[in-house]
C-alpha cells in the first residue's frame, strides 16, 4: 500500500473521511477495457465494451464489493459497462491500436476513445467520419459521455486519450497529430502535427510533460515523442493551443511501436521533469531506456513470449501501464495480442527489479497472467481513480500537519 492510499484508510479510520462511494477499489486495482461479447468473433464492426478490475497482487478481479475472485470470461462481472452509440461508445474488435484507456494525473477520472455508433456498425472506423467519443468514468463507475463532430481523425482510428485533471484531454490517431479538447468541445485542436500517425498519448512528470509514441516515418518517426523542443528546462506542461514542436527522444526503428510508460527513479532528472526512465512495446518485447549523459539510453528489453504456451505467437505488445515500489523496483501491466488466437489475448504482470544502469534481456517472466477468453480482447490498462477526500478530511489533515503529502499525483513517484 503506498503513501496516498495508506492516508486515505488511515483518514476513514478515525472517521475524518466515510467509506469511498466507489465500485472500484482504489488501492493495488486496475482498471482494463475488454472488447466483446463472447458470443461474436471479434470483427471491424462497432464492438461493446466494458470495464474490469483486477488486483495488481494476484490478477483476480475485484467486484464492486471489493471481493476477490478469479476472472472467468463468461460470469465475471464489469465494473462499469459501457452504452453503445448513438450518444455512446463502441469500439473496432479488430483494431489493436485503439481502445488506450488512461488515468487523469490528479487521479480522478479513466477515460477512453471510441465511436459513436451503435453496436454492429460495419467497418466503423473508415465509416466513423469524426463521429468520436470520449469516455469519463469516475470512481463511482458511472461513465459520462462526449461526442465529437470535427477535427477528430476522420475515418481513422481514435486510439488514446490522456488528461491532466479529467476534463482538458489530449488525443491520438492518424493523419492529424496530436490533439486536444476539454470536456465541453465538439472539435478538436491540433496541438502539433510533427508527426502524424500516432499510437499512445501519455502525461509524465512533475511538469505534466505531455509524450507519445509514432509508428510513423520509419527511421525518421519511429519511437517515443515530447510536445516540446527537448532542450528547455523544464519541460512545458501539456500545451493547448496550436503550433506547437514535437521532438523524438527515444528512436525505436526496428519495429511498430505501441503503448509506452514513463517514470522518475531518482537517479537522474529529464529536464527538470523527474523523470529517468521508460518502457516501450513493440510487436515483440518490452523494450527498457533511462536517461543518461543528456540522452534516452536503450538498456535492453524483455522478450514477450505466449502465456498460454504452445506454437502460437510471437505477443505483440499493445498497452502498458506500471508503478514504482521503493526506489527501484517496478511493476509493469501489459496487454498484449497472440499471433494465431486472434480472438484471445492477454494481461500479463512483469516485474523489473533491475539497478539503474544495467541491461535488461531474455524473456520477460510473469508474475501472473490473464487470458480475456474466445471472442474477447482487453485493450487499455491504467489503475483505478480514487475518490477526493471530503473536505472535512482535508481540515483533519491540515491539522495533523500532513495535508501538504496529500497533493495527488498520478503515482507515488515522479511518473
Amino acid at each position: 500500500m503506498n503513501l496516498r492510499f495508506a492516508l486515505l484508510a488511515v483518514l476513514a479510520a478515525v472517521g475524518l473521511i466515510g467509506p469511498a462511494p466507489a465500485q472500484f477499489q482504489p488501492d493495488n486495482a486496475l482498471a482494463v477495457l475488454r472488447v466483446g461479447n463472447g458470443t461474436a468473433a471479434l470483427s471491424n464492426s462497432g464492438t461493446a465494451g466494458s470495464l474490469f478490475q483486477f488486483s495488481t497482487g494476484t490478477g483476480q478481479t475485484i467486484n464492486s464489493g471489493g471481493a476477490f475472485s478469479t476472472y472467468n470470461p463468461g460470469s465475471s462481472t464489469a465494473i462499469t459497462n459501457l452504452a453503445p452509440g448513438p450518444g455512446g461508445i463502441v469500439f473496432s474488435g479488430l483494431a489493436t491500436s485503439d481502445g488506450g484507456l488512461s488515468l487523469s494525473r490528479n487521479l480522478s477520472t479513466l477515460l477512453v476513445g471510441g465511436y459513436n455508433f451503435a453496436v454492429g456498425t460495419v467497418s466503423v472506423v473508415g465509416t466513423s467520419g469524426n463521429n468520436k467519443t470520449v469516455a469519463r468514468i469516475g470512481p463511482g463507475g458511472a461513465a459520462t459521455y462526449q461526442t465529437f463532430t470535427a477535427n477528430m481523425y476522420s475515418n481513422g482510428n481514435f486510439r488514446s486519450v490522456a488528461s491532466t485533471d479529467g476534463s482538458q484531454a489530449w488525443f491520438t490517431g492518424p493523419a492529424t497529430g496530436v490533439l486536444t479538447a476539454n470536456s465541453s468541445a465538439t472539435a478538436g485542436t491540433t496541438v502539433s502535427n510533427t508527426s502524424t500517425n500516432n499510437r499512445v498519448a501519455g502525461i509524465y512528470g512533475t511538469t505534466n510533460t505531455l509524450f507519445f509514441s509514432s509508428a510513423a516515418g520509419g527511421a525518421t518517426g519511429q519511437g517515443v515523442w515530447v510536445v516540446g523542443n527537448n532542450s528547455t528546462t523544464p519541460q512545458p506542461p501539456a500545451p493547448t493551443t496550436g503550433g506547437n514542436t514535437a521532438t523524438r527522444i527515444i528512436e525505436n526503428v526496428s519495429d511498430t511501436n505501441a503503448g509506452f510508460w514513463m517514470t522518475g527513479r531518482g537517479a537522474a532528472n529529464y529536464l527538470g521533469t523527474g523523470l529517468d526512465t521508460a518502457y516501450l512495446l513493440d510487436s515483440s518485447s518490452l523494450r527498457k531506456y533511462e536517461f543518461a549523459f543528456g540522452t534516452w539510453q536503450p538498456r535492453g528489453s524483455f522478450t514477450l513470449t505466449n502465456p498460454g504456451g504452445g506454437a502460437a505467437g510471437p505477443p505483440t505488445g499493445a498497452f502498458v501501464t506500471g508503478r514504482l515500489v521503493g526506489d527501484a523496483t517496478v511493476e509493469l501491466y501489459v496487454t498484449m495480442d497472440v499471433a494465431g488466437t486472434t480472438n484471445n489475448n492477454y494481461l500479463v504482470k512483469i516485474t523489473d527489479a533491475s539497478t539503474f544502469g544495467s541491461i535488461v534481456s531474455g524473456n520477460a517472466v510473469y508474475d501472473w497472467t490473464v487470458a480475456a477468453g474466445n471472442n474477447y480482447t482487453f485493450r487499455g490498462v491504467d489503475f483505478t481513480p480514487v475518490p477526493e477526500p471530503a473536505a472535512v478530511g482535508l481540515i483533519g489533515l491540515a491539522a495533523l500537519g500532513v495535508a501538504g503529502v496529500v497533493r495527488r499525483t498520478r503515482r507515488p513517484t515522479a511518473a
